[in-house]
């Protein structure tokens, strides 16, 4: 349990910061805070890295635009 609520302590702060961070720079307050307030155990761990590609917008979007044949220049041999 204890263990859980570091790591999302941990992915919460990179989150944060936007980048890695030195779980050694952290203090007991910040964790006893972050588990008391913000965590809540039976939510998924998502790393933040992750969270930022799972757009709904985005990749419905990506479904609905195909690249179109007329945008490309037809693939020729050097023989022709």
């Amino acid at each position: 349990m204890i263990s859980q609520a570091l790591l999302a302590c941990c992915c919460h702060e990179s989150h944060k910061k936007c980048g890695g961070i030195n779980i050694l720079d952290s203090t007991a307050a910040q964790f006893k805070n972050f588990r008391n307030t913000k965590h809540d155990p039976a939510e998924e761990i998502v790393p933040w890295g992750l969270a930022l590609f799972e757009n709904e917008g985005l990749l419905n979007w990506n479904k609905m635009v195909k690249p179109s044949a007329q945008d490309f220049k037809p693939f020729r041999e050097a023989n022709n």
